[in-house]
């Protein structure tokens, strides 16, 4: 894989600018970064991460805006402790015809399924939901921009 100095040197040769006189090596490092950012925002998959996100109580759960879009959840952390159980990755529209009032259903630390609307990509769903004052955490996979450095 290519580092970003070296797609720079590479387009500077191309552009028979390899002193970068025309086009400064900050300028181009900068266009190779926002070409990188419109990969993942057209293609968010391009880039994923693997990451603890803080639950909050309740079935609706947010990403941070620096994330592109949530992509699985892996496994439970309650209180910091790895529990062994996956969630299951469940269709929101299937769930909630299935049982209509998954979301007031009775809160509970370990998650068995999440859920994720592709119409909202920063919002994913947990049943059951987590109760009150929760402090656990699901180790998931979230479409991120690299946020590359030369």
């Amino acid at each position: 894989m290519s580092t970003v100095d070296e797609v720079v040197q590479r387009a500077a040769e191309v552009l028979n600018d390899p002193n970068h006189d025309r086009w400064t090596y900050s300028n181009m490092v900068e266009w190779v970064n926002q070409g990188i950012s419109a990969i993942c925002n057209l293609y968010p998959p391009a880039h994923i991460e693997k990451l603890d996100l803080p639950l909050v109580a309740g079935a609706v759960q947010s990403l941070d805006a620096s994330y592109n879009l949530f992509i699985r959840g892996l496994y439970n952390k309650i209180g910091g402790v790895t529990q062994g159980k996956t969630p299951v990755f469940g269709d929101l529209e299937s769930v909630t015809l299935i049982n209509p009032s998954w979301m007031s259903a009775t809160p509970a630390d370990e998650i068995d399924e999440v859920m994720y609307d592709p119409k909202t990509p920063h919002t994913f769903f947990v049943y059951p939901p987590q109760p009150a004052a929760t402090t656990n955490t699901l180790y998931a996979e979230v479409a991120t921009n690299p946020g590359l450095k030369v």
